[in-house]
């Protein structure tokens, strides 16, 4: 039997059981052509690597303030982060030194955020992350967008023959087949350009496994810089996993924290859930939000 000769509404569903097949072709074919992570370098070997990977760009600067923080170097005055009248130089990272140098007598979190100097610095974590290949680079070039090219045109000459079809016969009735095939092309978007690249998505679920038992026992924290428990804490889970007792300010300071805290709750209550979860390449919103 011949596809193209199906009524619409059972082509509409042939079709939809086809964009399923070439999303999940395009996300296993997307493996292949993503590079395999070196083997002399791990992003668990740095808390602000490591959110970077979780959560891109601007969640490791917001790790670098909570360690900031909680090491006595930035004061929190309200919404406000400033320097404690220590020098940059007492901070071991550059991208800790230009977060202090930008906070100077008081500034917004999200003008820190989004200074120029902090996100120069925080864009060579990211650049790390793309030699040890856990990161695409480029993004939206390479193999990759020969992948997408591929999949994107079957979807789409799937599509429009069936169109011309049924012009020849004269149907009109193909708005819905179009806006299908538009959502599909939009879909392998997803499936083939997410930031992280397969061997990133499996190390994001590693560290999580990995840093299990300190969630579980996170009530537990204090902070002070005693231990780097609670910047990993936030490192691998997100923000939102810091126990509020510990860092009373969080709220204040993030004020998307607080929205994010219940489905942290309920999606990363523990290492299986998380892992299963939050495992794609945008991550939950509970365990750090969508990547860069």
């Amino acid at each position: 039997m011949n596809v193209f000769d199906l009524r619409g509404p059972q082509f509409l569903l042939f079709y939809a059981g086809f964009g399923l097949l070439m999303f999940l072709a395009a996300r296993w074919l997307r493996r292949l052509a993503d590079p395999s992570p070196s083997a002399t370098t791990k992003a668990d070997d740095d808390p602000y690597v490591t959110a970077c990977l979780r959560g891109g760009v601007d969640e490791a600067i917001r790790v670098s303030i909570v360690s900031l923080v909680d090491r006595g170097l930035l004061g929190v005055i309200g919404s406000k982060l400033q320097s404690l009248g220590v020098s940059p130089d007492a901070a071991r990272r550059p991208v800790e030194r230009a977060i202090l140098h930008a906070a100077g007598s008081g500034s917004e979190v999200e003008a820190i955020v989004k200074d120029d100097e902090v996100q120069r610095h925080a864009r060579l974590l990211g650049e790390e992350l793309a030699a040890q290949g856990y990161w695409a680079s480029p993004r939206f070039g390479g193999r990759r967008l020969v992948l997408y090219v591929v999949c994107a045109y079957l979807c789409a000459w799937v599509a429009l023959h069936k169109i011309a079809i049924a012009l020849e016969r004269g149907r009109t009735n193909i708005q819905l087949l179009i806006v299908a095939m538009l959502v599909l092309c939009v879909a392998l978007l997803f499936a083939v350009f997410p930031r992280r690249t397969h061997s990133g998505e499996r190390r994001v679920r590693d560290l999580k496994l990995i840093f299990a038992r300190v969630y579980e026992e996170r009530a537990s924290l204090r902070r002070g810089g005693a231990s780097t428990e609670l910047v990993w804490l936030a490192a691998v889970y997100g923000l939102a996993a810091l126990p509020e007792p510990s860092f009373p300010a969080l709220y204040e300071l993030f004020p998307r924290v607080r929205a994010q805290d219940t489905s942290t709750s309920s999606s990363c209550g523990s290492s299986s859930s998380c892992s299963s979860s939050c495992s794609g390449g945008g991550g939950c919103g509970g365990c750090g939000g969508g990547g860069d």
